[in-house]
């Protein structure tokens, strides 16, 4: 569901066939995971429904498609590949297609330029595997070497073949090597020129949502598991039944923005776990304090467990979230089916289109 005014009053779902408001406020066909499985798998011509592909680029990248990979969906809907130069643990990680980058230069930018012509040399199998993407993303982490050099190339690559790209880059501690944050940097500017929208989770930002005597495993874990948690959101509303279905067009529009998107989550319990959520998500340290003029299209996930959600709560989180943006933001809200939660409500928020 999009939106671009302030007013929540008129909140209805759209049915997930047709796109027409249903007269209840909720989805008139539910449509069941079995219905869904034959529309995307059991099709001769998969061209016709959208595909979505993930791919995960070095350690961390390959950690995030390992965990996108137990959600186990139709493979003909949501490819997850991972490319990496360390082959034992490339193996190790769940994914529909491996790619292994072999280099073994010692010194840092010799060994990036290797793995840049490493790359290069894989171009046929990484095009290969994005051929028929509507949607791309690409996940890692920026100071990674290989994320350094796959990551702007494999943009540059489904820019040529149309396909929207989206890069999710972890970005490191300012306080770590000035090498690592010189390779992060680099990596953000290339990418923030190449792809359709780039969304930074900053591993200080991370650190203030844990606590400030955090490891630095305990960082990138977390932070790997913002990003497949965002990513996961997207994907579940655009290919899975829900109280609220969202058009895969406005989701390509929210991530054609410029500049960097922020992640913010939010949950709640309680009867008023609707408000809490969203403004948990908006404050969330994830967020980097950004100003509200600067966010240009914006997402908002809401979560919840089956037979738990009630529509008014949908209108709750979109007023929430829409009083605090400008009139001209776009706005993209949808609500997705997780068992685990239980009582609670979980807002997931992705701001694109402003500049740090």
């Amino acid at each position: 569901m999009t939106t671009n005014s302030h007013d929540a009053s008129h909140l209805h779902a759209v049915n997930i066939v047709t796109g027409i408001p249903s007269a209840e406020g909720v989805s008139s066909i539910p449509i069941s995971d079995c219905q869904m499985r034959s529309q995307c798998g059991n099709s001769d011509d998969f061209s016709e429904w959208v595909q979505i592909r993930v791919i995960g680029i070095g350690r961390s990248g390959c950690q995030i498609v390992d965990r996108l990979y137990q959600r186990k969906y139709e493979e003909q809907c949501v490819q997850l590949i991972a490319i990496d130069v360390n082959e034992a643990s490339l193996y190790q990680c769940g994914a529909d297609k491996h790619i292994h980058l072999a280099a073994s230069v010692a010194d840092r930018e010799k060994y990036v330029a290797e793995i840049r012509v490493r790359v290069e040399q894989a171009k046929e199998a990484i095009c290969s595997a994005m051929r028929r993407a509507h949607m791309l993303f690409i996940v890692g982490e920026a100071s990674d070497s290989t994320g350094n050099a796959a990551a702007p190339l494999i943009a540059k690559w489904a820019s040529e073949m149309h396909i929207p790209n989206v890069g999710a880059l972890i970005m490191p501690c300012k306080s770590d090597t000035d090498i690592g944050n010189e390779l992060a940097y680099d990596t953000l500017n290339q990418m923030r020129l190449i792809a359709d929208s780039v969304i930074e989770v900053s591993a200080d930002d991370v650190r203030k949502h844990l606590h400030r005597h955090a490891t630095s495993a305990c960082i990138s874990l977390e932070a790997n598991a913002l990003v497949s948690e965002a990513i996961r959101g997207v994907i579940d509303l655009v290919m899975l039944p829900g109280y609220v279905c969202v058009d895969f067009a406005d989701v390509c529009s929210a991530f054609d923005e410029p500049d960097i998107g922020v992640i913010g989550i939010g949950f709640a319990s309680g009867p008023d776990r609707a408000h809490l959520a969203a403004e948990q998500a908006w404050s969330s340290p994830l967020m980097g304090g950004i100003q509200t003029s600067q966010i240009n299209a914006l997402i908002a996930i809401i979560s919840v467990a089956p037979g738990t959600f009630r529509l008014s709560e949908g209108k709750t989180v979109m007023t929430t979230i829409l009083n605090k943006v400008s009139s001209e933001t776009f706005f993209i809200y949808g609500a997705r089916f997780n068992p685990s939660l239980g009582d609670r409500i979980q807002v997931t928020i992705i701001a694109t289109g402003h500049t740090r």
